[in-house]
C-alpha cells in the first residue's frame, strides 16, 4: 500500500509539473505568434533571365536575322551551285568567254554572301550585347520580384542558385511568378 501511495503521489506530481510547463508554454507560444515571423521567399534569377530575355524584342529580331541569314545562304548557294554547273558546261563546250563571265558571277555571289552574313552578325551581335538593353532587363526582373514579394508578403528573397543555401521548400519559391508577372507587363507593350 505504501508504495502505491508513493507512485501515485509521484505520478501526481509528474502530471502537475506537466500542466505546470503547459500553462506557462502557452503565454510564450502566445507571444511569439504575435511577432512577425520573417516570410522568405527564393527566386530563380538565371531562368528568369533566360526565359524572360528570350522574350525580348531584340531577341526575337536576331531571332528572325538569324533565319534571314540561313535563307538567304540556302538561296545564294543554291545560285552559286547553278552557276558552276552552267561553268562547267561551258568549259566543256570551250566557250572561255561563257566561262569567265561565269567566273566572275560566281566570285561576285561568294562575296555578296559573305558580306551579306558578317553584316547581319554584326546586327545580331550589337542587339543581343547592347549594355543598355541588359541594364534595363536586369532592373525589370529586379522590380518584379519586389512586386511579387510585396504582394505574396514576403520579406525576405533569396537566390535559388546560391550555394550557401543548403535546403528550400518548393512553396517559397516564387520564380514561376515572378516571370509570369514580367511577361505580363510586356504583353501590355
Amino acid at each position: 500500500m505504501k508504495i502505491k501511495t508513493i507512485n501515485m503521489n509521484k505520478n501526481n506530481r509528474i502530471i502537475k509539473n506537466i500542466i505546470i510547463i503547459f500553462l506557462l508554454m502557452f503565454p510564450l507560444t502566445a507571444i511569439f505568434s504575435q511577432q512577425d515571423i520573417p516570410r522568405i521567399g527564393v527566386v530563380d534569377t538565371s531562368a528568369i533571365y533566360i526565359a524572360y530575355f528570350d522574350s525580348t524584342t531584340n531577341i526575337r529580331i536576331a531571332k528572325e536575322i538569324q533565319n534571314d541569314i540561313e535563307e538567304e545562304s540556302v538561296r545564294i548557294r543554291n545560285e552559286i551551285t547553278e552557276l558552276k554547273n552552267r561553268k562547267l558546261e561551258a568549259e566543256q563546250a570551250q566557250n572561255t568567254i561563257e566561262a569567265l563571265r561565269l567566273t566572275n558571277l560566281i566570285e561576285e555571289k561568294e562575296q555578296y554572301l559573305n558580306d551579306y552574313i558578317q553584316i547581319k552578325n554584326d546586327r545580331i551581335i550589337q542587339l543581343i550585347s547592347n549594355d543598355a538593353m541588359e541594364n534595363s532587363l536586369y532592373t525589370e526582373i529586379t522590380a518584379a520580384i519586389r512586386h511579387v514579394a510585396f504582394k505574396k508578403g514576403y520579406t525576405i528573397i533569396l537566390e535559388k542558385q546560391n550555394p550557401i543555401f543548403l535546403y528550400y521548400s518548393v512553396e517559397i519559391d516564387i520564380t514561376e511568378e515572378v516571370l509570369e508577372y514580367l511577361l505580363s507587363l510586356s504583353e501590355d507593350d
